[in-house]
């Protein structure tokens, strides 16, 4: 099956398949927030042969049915981190998810991945991690970004190493900021 992000995101797909090279660890963490269909974590599950844990979280339930036939080895999680505001363009409602804390998501484990794509809830997220100092156990961000670009890079650690940055780059237009933590000890 071709996956869509190949047709509409081929720069921010290459750029990430470029991050998984440089993982070292022998059992990486990757937490999707806003996962869609999950392509991003099959990309990581793939990379790592299974030997990895994925966490996909999804407000809609028609995206974590198509996120599982892609990428069946991920725990999926019907819910939102930060704010119930994903999918402003679409107005849909949130069908149930539950709000899901980043304590319970990270707390003390080493996050090797934080990819998200949630539609304008982003800076609310990174408010989230900035407040509660998770940012030292995250090893990459990877943030597709929606009219978020200011208030998302203000909430960035000066521990973390931008990568790539552009307000407007990437697949349908958004934005993207990658960002890897200097500091980061597995």
């Amino acid at each position: 099956m071709q996956m869509n992000i190949f047709k509409y995101e081929p720069f921010q797909v290459e750029f990430f398949q470029n991050i998984l090279k440089n993982i070292k660890s022998n059992h990486p963490i990757m937490i999707e927030l806003g996962c869609g269909e999950a392509e991003y974590s099959k990309l990581f599950n793939d990379c790592f042969l299974n030997k990895c844990t994925n966490i996909c979280i999804d407000i809609l339930p028609k995206q974590l049915n198509l996120a599982k036939e892609i990428c069946p080895n991920a725990t999926f999680i019907h819910g939102y981190v930060g704010e119930p505001v994903h999918f402003q363009e679409i107005k849909e409602d949130n069908h149930g998810a539950k709000r899901i804390y980043l304590n319970d998501l990270i707390g003390d484990k080493k996050i090797n991945i934080l990819h998200m794509d949630i539609q304008g809830s982003e800076t609310y997220v990174m408010q989230e991690i900035q407040n509660n100092e998770y940012m030292k156990n995250i090893e990459y961000i990877f943030i597709s970004l929606h009219n978020t670009y200011d208030e998302v890079k203000k909430c960035i650690s000066k521990d973390f190493e931008y990568l790539y940055e552009h307000p407007t780059e990437g697949g349908l237009g958004d934005g993207l900021i990658v960002v890897k933590n200097k500091n980061f000890k597995e």
